[in-house]
């Protein structure tokens, strides 16, 4: 069995986390599927300020084998 290949990819980026996952469903049902985890960054210089990612990703579309 192949890897499918990455064709697209695109890091999602929300302050807050039901945005983030909204923003996520809404892209896998155009076919996009997450990659790996979401990562958190706390900014304490400008006053606690949260953003959430999410990479996404687009596969290669698979052709069934015939045999």
């Amino acid at each position: 069995m192949l890897t499918p290949k990455i064709t697209d990819y695109k890091i999602l980026k929300r302050d807050k986390k039901f945005d983030l996952e909204s923003r996520v469903l809404s892209y896998m049902k155009e076919g996009w599927q997450p990659l790996g985890g979401v990562s958190v960054c706390l900014y304490t210089t400008t006053g606690n300020y949260i953003e959430y990612f999410q990479a996404i990703v687009k596969y290669e579309q698979q052709k069934p084998n015939l045999i």
